[in-house]
């Protein structure tokens, strides 16, 4: 990873669908913005298991060709994706109880695995990825975008317009609670 605070002229910024032997330097990357970013808003015992349990490549996103990365001269500084909403991820939280009566997950998605290295952080590689995610999802139909952010994502996703509904916990398989923040988007229909 190169690092220093500015691209060079001769940098390109590429972003493209992520594919399997790009999972090594995804997981890195991640983990690196895991331990770095995370550090002001989580003690180190949450961070490691969060790590632990939770910071690995879903293969299904790279199966459904929704995982994607931010590329610049090569390495990856970047990723995110989406999948089709499901209730797995609000169980994780507790927030099954919190859906309305008859509630369809129909036409909703769920971000997934937003990260930006932190050598590249406030540069908008993260505002940049989800508007290519919304955009992907408004195109295969989607109406609505779900995310269950940790407590340091948050600001990006209320910047860009999502809405906060809770605040609950991950409860991590080591009994650590894990304070998140559940947001949600309407995306525009396209015309």
């Amino acid at each position: 990873m190169r690092a220093g605070p500015f691209m060079r002229d001769s940098d390109v910024i590429l972003i493209r669908r992520a594919f399997w032997e790009d999972v090594p330097a995804i997981e890195a990357m991640q983990h690196a913005s895991i331990r770095t970013l995370n550090s002001r808003d989580y003690t180190a015992e949450q961070i490691r298991g969060f790590l632990t349990y939770f910071a690995s490549i879903d293969e299904q996103l790279i199966d459904d060709k929704c995982l994607f990365v931010v590329e610049v001269s090569g390495d990856i500084i970047g990723s995110g994706g989406w999948s089709q909403a499901s209730m797995k991820l609000r169980r994780l939280c507790g927030l099954e109880r919190a859906s309305a009566p008859g509630e369809s997950r129909a036409g909703v998605i769920d971000i997934r695995s937003v990260f930006v290295h932190p050598l590249w952080t406030r540069r908008g590689i993260g505002s940049l990825m989800m508007k290519i995610l919304e955009a992907r999802a408004q195109a295969a139909g989607y109406h609505r975008a779900d995310v269950i952010a940790t407590m340091t994502g948050a600001p990006l996703y209320r910047a860009l317009g999502y809405r906060e509904l809770a605040q609950p916990s991950l409860t991590l398989p080591n009994g650590l609670m894990l304070p998140a923040v559940y947001l949600q988007k309407p995306l525009a229909p396209l015309h």
